[in-house]
């Protein structure tokens, strides 16, 4: 669990990693609100109708987390997931966990070879290689993620007659190859050919919907494209929920005994508790002190980097990207969200079962049916 979200949170500030929302990406999204009357006809609603009419199923219960076992992927039993009436298997999913942190190797050796050669410098390698080794270290959630992503936009491809050539998918391994002769050997350390290829088949099939979906966008004018843009950023509904928007922010974690993961199971009355408070709030005293909110930034930023408890968000200045309400921790939520801020505001310290979090205000998205009215409010105009 990481200190940004609930208990029932899995990596980073996304409570529901490893549930059953959040598993459609952007683009998937895209092709459904720009295929949308292929796909459901005149007068449906793309947002709707036509993801509803693919959406896929997953059993909890035979899903990565209850297939760890000893930290080994179990490729016996039931499909993890069904998309379409057709089965993800375990098989499948593993193989997509494999090649995930084949990647990530891969790239993590090479841009150490190039930090040597003095080509790239040491910050610029980390910043590539920090979404990749979030992806290898929730490797069997990122990969449920993609199969389902993939699955979708592979059925959108086909009826869309989009099709793929196995010269298409030589192009593409020798692309990731990048000219080396002990790729497919190197590889097979981690994964069969055959599994790469059928892998890289679906992403070269998703490579090329995207370019016909690109290609369509670009044909409508911009406030459409607003519209589609808009969309795809908005907060996906919770059932009996409400949106209400998402907000940018940042975080500084100061826990007891500067160890946020083991901080739930310290007792109330341990000493550790209030020096952690004590530091946040030294830290949020000092960030308040300074007035002008560029500079407050900053220095923001600095103390993420020395001092914040979780490395992770630590490392890139406490960055949370956009979350929204039901991704934190029901403090931080009550927090960011209860009243509105200005930006590079100090909120906090804000306590929770980690310690104490400094936060800081970055920007705020509107939810998603004010952000489409006012879009269609314009789009009306004469």
């Amino acid at each position: 669990m990481h200190p940004s979200a609930g208990r029932s949170g899995g990596r980073g500030v996304l409570r529901s990693r490893n549930g059953l929302r959040g598993l459609r990406g952007p683009l998937t999204l895209l092709c459904l609100l720009v295929l949308a009357p292929t796909l459901a006809g005149c007068g449906a609603s793309p947002s709707r109708t036509a993801r509803e009419s693919i959406a896929p199923t997953l059993d909890p219960s035979r899903g990565p987390a209850a297939s760890l076992r000893g930290g080994s992927l179990q490729v016996d039993g039931p499909p993890v997931a069904t998309v379409d009436g057709t089965a993800i298997t375990r098989q499948e999913w593993a193989d997509r966990v494999k090649l995930i942190r084949y990647r990530y190797d891969r790239e993590r050796t090479r841009l150490q070879a190039q930090v040597a050669a003095g080509e790239v410098n040491e910050q610029t390698a980390q910043e590539r290689l920090m979404g990749l080794a979030s992806n290898a270290a929730d490797a069997e959630s990122v990969a449920i993620e993609e199969l389902i992503d993939l699955a979708l936009q592979g059925r959108l491809a086909r009826e869309q007659q989009l099709a793929i050539t196995p010269a298409d998918v030589d192009a593409a391994l020798a692309a990731e190859a990048r000219g080396d002769p002990a790729f497919l050997s190197e590889l097979a350390r981690s994964l069969d050919e055959t599994a790469y290829r059928r892998n890289l088949e679906a992403e070269v099939l998703a490579a090329k919907l995207r370019t016909e979906i690109v290609d369509r966008a670009t044909a409508g004018t911009v406030d459409q494209l607003r519209v589609s843009e808009i969309l795809l950023q908005g907060v996906e509904e919770n059932e009996g929920g409400t949106d209400r928007g998402a907000i940018r922010a940042s975080h500084i974690v100061y826990s007891p005994k500067d160890d946020w993961e083991n901080a739930p199971g310290l007792p109330l009355d341990d000493p550790a508790w209030v020096e952690a408070q004590t530091q946040a709030e030294a830290a949020a005293d000092t960030l308040k002190a300074i007035t002008d909110p560029v500079a407050r930034s900053q220095r923001f930023a600095e103390l993420a980097r020395t001092e914040s408890d979780e490395a992770m968000t630590g490392a890139e200045g406490g960055d949370l990207g956009w979350v929204s309400p039901d991704q934190l921790a029901p403090e931080m939520a009550d927090a960011l969200f209860a009243v509105p801020y200005e930006v590079g505001d100090i909120i906090g310290p804000v306590p929770t079962e980690f310690g104490a979090s400094v936060l800081l205000y970055v920007d705020r998205r509107s939810p998603l049916a004010e952000r489409v009215a006012s879009v269609q409010a314009r789009l009306a105009e004469p």
